[in-house]
């Protein structure tokens, strides 16, 4: 399977860190992941990560869902993975540009209702149950969350953070996308 997996970065953060730990578990598991990033690439610090191809994506609502068709062309992937950014512009737009395409849809919700960070600022997923209950899966990391995801009427699973569960991170040899 190819996965067109969006993520804002993978430096200097919790999420980003898991995303790359994802990168190398699904290439472990025979899968291809295109990259897909709102940042490009900044030359060093990034965690070690696996993919067949990576691109900038842009963060303009405009642009983002733009590429993603011009992408899946170039790539023929065949599910998205967002990896949090429901609370971006571009979010609801690009899901339903991706829903459009067949594609498969994922969205990974890496905080908690308890955390400090989303009673300042990730509230926006709150009004958002009429495109959320149309991805096909929505990872949480919390138990809770994904409990109150489903009694919302969205496919909500509850999956441990994979550091949390192995620590295991990739080998150096597999930085930038060894896998061409």
């Amino acid at each position: 399977m190819k996965i067109a997996f969006f993520a804002r970065s993978m430096m200097n953060g919790g999420a980003e860190k898991v995303a790359a730990q994802l990168t190398c578990n699904w290439a472990r598991l025979g899968h291809e992941t295109v990259l897909l990033t709102e940042l490009q690439t900044s030359g060093g610090g990034e965690y070690d990560c696996q993919y067949v191809a990576r691109e900038f994506v842009g963060s303009e609502a405009t642009i983002v869902s733009q590429r993603l068709r011009e992408l899946h062309e170039k790539y023929r992937f065949d599910v998205v993975v967002f990896n949090g950014a429901i609370n971006h512009e571009w979010f609801c737009d690009t899901f339903c540009a991706a829903r459009a395409l067949g594609l498969r849809t994922i969205i990974i919700i890496h905080h908690t209702a308890n955390n400090w960070m989303y009673g300042c600022c990730n509230t926006k997923e709150l009004f958002l149950d009429d495109v959320l209950s149309k991805a096909d899966a929505m990872v949480c990391v919390d138990r809770i969350w994904a409990l109150w995801w489903k009694y919302r009427g969205v496919k909500a699973v509850f999956i441990q953070n994979p550091l949390s569960v192995g620590g295991e991170f990739c080998r150096s040899d597999s930085r930038g996308g060894s896998l061409r």
